[in-house]
């Protein structure tokens, strides 16, 4: 059974905290917050620290709340800069199986493609447009490492499913 996830997240409100849902595990939910401030990029880090230290692979489904808020340039660079700090380079190079982020808006996912041409992420991160194409790639990345969802394909789809559309509204 996974630990319970340190997230603040109650039914589907959006907060303006970042949530990594382990409910899930070996599939990580990463809910950005609505509104980013100074301590997200320090939240993040303490919620993935723990799934560092545990050791074991997993995947991301990264998800924006519905009327979130982009992050401004300093708080993307924040967590730009995280993202590329050795520590979370080197854990996530072994330990990430791949990242599917939900970017409903045609143009956005293909600006989010573009930028992963000039970026050479250390595990496979691929900009999908519903829950339906995250989970997709998700059990397919689990599947391939063979690294079994918790509950089996069937029932992990369906529980994260409703999760994603609770989130998104």
């Amino acid at each position: 059974m996974p630990p319970p996830s340190r997230t603040g997240f109650e039914g589907g409100a959006a907060t303006d905290r970042f949530r990594l849902i382990g409910d899930y595990f070996p599939i990580l939910l990463s809910v950005s917050p609505l509104h980013y401030t100074e301590s997200t990029v320090p939240e993040m880090g303490e919620a993935f620290e723990e799934y560092f230290i545990r050791g074991t692979r997993y995947v991301v489904i990264a998800v924006n709340p519905n009327r979130a808020e982009p992050p401004d340039a300093k708080q993307r660079k924040l967590v730009t800069d995280w993202i590329a700090s050795p520590r979370v380079m080197s854990y996530s190079a072994r330990l990430c199986l791949g990242s599917a982020n939900i970017v409903p808006n045609a143009l956005l996912r293909g600006l989010h493609t573009a930028l992963l041409w000039a970026w050479n992420p250390p595990f496979p991160i691929k900009p999908v447009a519903s829950p339906r194409e995250a989970l997709d790639y998700s059990l397919e990345a689990l599947e391939l490492a063979g690294v079994p969802p918790p509950r089996g394909a069937a029932g992990t789809r369906a529980a994260i499913q409703q999760r994603l559309h609770e989130i998104m509204g």
